[in-house]
């Protein structure tokens, strides 16, 4: 019984340590993507993040791959989530721009995903843009 109550607090103290609460997200921020002069194989995005925004990330892929890729080496390059994949292979950006992507392949839908933070840096939502 004593060996069973030693194990049990382990294990709650364990969970207790390794806990951690996430951040709230400070007020509501939001980036606002425009896609435009979609040709065979280019497309333009608009990006216009408001004034709740922090540093935003963007990556583009064709529909699926950017899951393939962050279910083959997601693991492999210490991603925890899909948006450590995002925030690491994608463009950052604070300001309002434009981008052109090049070089797409006709006929293939594409997946923008945008993940947004807020102005201290907390993960408030990733979004998905098709293209």
């Amino acid at each position: 019984m004593k060996k069973l109550f030693a194990s049990l607090i382990a294990v709650l103290f364990s969970a207790a340590m390794f806990a951690q609460e996430t951040p709230e997200v400070v007020g509501d921020p939001q980036v606002e993507v425009t896609a435009s002069n979609i040709t065979k194989t280019t497309f333009d995005l608009h990006f216009a993040p408001n004034s709740d925004a922090g540093t935003f990330y963007y990556v583009s892929g064709a529909e699926g791959t950017m899951a393939e890729q962050y279910a083959q080496f997601g693991a492999w390059m210490g991603f925890t989530c899909f948006e450590d994949l995002v925030k690491a292979w994608g463009i950052s950006s604070t300001e309002e721009h434009d981008y052109t992507y090049t070089d797409m392949v006709p006929g293939t839908v594409y997946e923008v995903f945008v993940l947004v933070t807020d102005v201290n840096g907390t993960v408030a939502h990733l979004d998905t843009v098709l293209v």
